[in-house]
This record gives structure tokens, C-alpha cells and sequence, in this order.
């Protein structure tokens, strides 16, 4: 068993990221004061549009509407693209809401759709007077209230550390983000590999399933493409194998599961849309070697398997 001085930082880490995501907000209950704009390209569609999002806000006591001195700004348009009409609302310089708006459509319940998802589905976590608590909590509140949850499918190549040369695998991930401004905290499961033939001269390797969570920042809320960051924890298991002298010829195989760090950079585009483009590249850090008692695959003391993506995704 290594040394249990690195499971230090991955105990901090992860109760960090649990605070984010979990944590309680507290504070006094009170009605969020709301300045509303509302604004559609046809004048005729202006007044009943208005009354209809002034009807729909009223239903949630989260939030009071006002004429001045605001805590947030709620703004609502209607504008006509082609042959349909979008149906856009943002509060304050979060990430908007869109909808396009079908011959089959009814704009009330688009409209309350929308308002649902821009105020958040829970009255009483919205009531409170966020302003009474700490960055934490806040950060907390609006991952739990104003956060959307996005699907996300990837496609990369992987390069793994043997220390007879760099092996690499094609590979796969699924995973859902849950984002609020420029934050966005993620899982992911992944999967490579490639029936590849066990070779004399180098490890090979034939499966890497893992999981991962992660926080991650983007450095504009409100673009269209944006740069971000990412850091996570994750487990990873590894199956290697080496055709070994030592066997006659024959194959000897090392299974492993070791738990890392990550950090992943990239660049996300299209994210007006009802979907998202994504560019990156990330690098793991295993906090153990890859070894196995009895085999010829790495040195006894194993090796540390370092390893790299470079990929693809798109998020819906």
C-alpha cells in the first residue's frame, strides 16, 4: 500500500467540492426585488407579451416585482428568426433561456417554462436573502437554484505513460454539468481502449474505464464561445499487458485501480444554442503507481501512469 500522505489533498479537495455542491444555504427568507424588460419585435405583440410575463412572475413569491432600487433584472424578448419566433429570458448576466416558438407551440407555456427554469423550481430556496451569506453559500445557492443541467457526450484519443513509450487508445466519455454563471461542477464516465496485440518490447494497454468529478470555470457567463478550466478527482482502473521472456512468451496481465487528479483546459462554442461545442485537452496525475504482485508488466515497484486526452464533445 503506498504512502497515505496524498490522500491528504484528495480528502480536501473532494469535501471542497461537496461544499459547493451541497452545501445549505441559510439566511433570512424575503422576496428577491425584480426589475423587469420586456421587449418584442412587433409592436403589437408589446402589451399582451408584457402582461403575460408580469401574470407569470406574479406566480412566483420568490421574487417581487418593482419599478426601481432592484436586487436583479429579468429581461424577456420575442424576436422573429426565418419563418419562427425565440423566445430568449436572462436574469441578471446569467446564461439565457431560449426557446423557439413552433406553429405548434403555446408562448404561455413556453413563457412559464422559461420562467421556471431562469427562477428555479423552489420557491423558498429563492426566498432567501442571499445577501446575508458567505461566498460559499452563495456560490452554493446558485448551483442549487439558477444551475442547468447538461448532458455531455465526448469523443478523444488518450496517450498513457509505459515508460517504453507513450501508448495510445482511443476512447469515450458520458457525463452531466450542472452550470450557474461562470461555474460549472461535472461527472464523467470514460472509456478507451483498443484490441491490440501484447507486444515483447512495451506494455499495451487494452481497457481504462474511470470516473471523474470535477468544478470548472468559464471565463465569460454570457458569450458565445468562451475559454475555461477545470480541476476534478476521479478513479481509473487499467488493464495492461506484455508478452514476457520470462513466461516462455506468454502473456502476463496487470489489473489496477488507482485514484487521480486532473486538469483540463478548452474552449466551449455555440452556447446560445440549445446545444454546445467542445475543444480540450486534459492531463491526469495518478496518486499511486499501476503495479501488481507477481508480474512482468512494470518493475516491481510499478510506474506511474500518467496520462493525457485531447477530444471532442458536444452538450445538449
Amino acid at each position: 500500500m503506498p504512502n497515505r500522505a496524498p490522500h491528504g489533498p484528495l480528502l480536501a479537495a473532494a469535501l471542497a467540492l461537496l461544499a459547493i455542491v451541497a452545501l445549505p444555504c441559510g439566511g433570512r427568507a424575503a422576496a428577491v426585488t425584480t426589475c423587469l424588460t420586456v421587449q418584442a419585435d412587433d409592436p403589437k405583440m408589446q402589451p399582451g407579451l408584457l402582461k403575460l410575463v408580469e401574470i407569470e412572475l406574479a406566480r412566483h413569491p420568490s421574487h417581487a416585482l418593482v419599478g426601481a432600487d432592484c436586487r436583479v433584472a429579468l429581461t424577456v424578448e420575442l424576436f422573429r428568426v426565418g419563418g419562427s419566433q425565440q423566445l430568449t429570458m436572462r436574469l441578471d448576466e446569467n446564461v439565457p433561456i431560449r426557446f423557439t416558438i413552433g406553429k405548434g407551440d403555446s408562448l404561455p407555456a413556453r413563457v412559464s417554462e422559461a420562467m421556471s427554469l431562469v427562477l428555479g423550481n423552489d420557491p423558498v430556496s429563492l426566498a432567501e436573502d442571499i445577501t446575508k451569506l458567505s461566498a460559499i453559500e452563495r456560490a452554493s445557492h446558485a448551483m442549487a437554484v439558477q444551475g442547468v443541467n447538461v448532458w455531455r457526450f465526448e469523443l478523444f484519443q488518450a496517450a498513457y505513460r509505459t515508460g517504453s513509450g507513450a501508448e495510445f487508445v482511443p476512447g469515450g466519455a458520458f457525463g452531466v454539468t450542472r452550470g450557474a454563471r461562470h461555474w460549472q461542477v461535472f461527472g464523467r464516465l470514460t472509456f478507451s481502449g483498443w484490441p491490440k496485440e501484447a507486444e515483447e518490447d512495451k506494455p499495451v494497454l487494452k481497457i481504462a474505464a474511470g470516473a471523474d468529478v470535477g468544478i470548472g470555470y468559464e471565463l465569460s457567463a454570457n458569450a458565445a464561445a468562451t475559454f475555461y478550466f477545470a480541476l476534478g478527482l476521479g478513479l481509473q482502473y487499467l488493464r495492461f499487458e506484455r508478452r514476457a521472456e520470462e513466461l516462455g512468451g506468454g502473456i502476463d496481465t496487470i489489473n489496477d485501480f488507482a485514484p487521480h487528479a486532473f486538469g483540463r483546459i478548452g474552449v466551449r462554442m455555440f452556447r446560445l444554442y440549445d446545444f454546445d461545442f467542445d475543444i480540450f485537452v486534459a492531463g491526469y496525475l495518478p496518486m499511486k503507481p499501476t503495479k501488481q504482485d507477481d508480474n512482468y508488466v512494470f518493475p516491481e515497484e510499478g510506474r506511474y501512469t500518467m496520462s493525457a486526452q485531447m477530444g471532442v464533445g458536444v452538450g445538449f
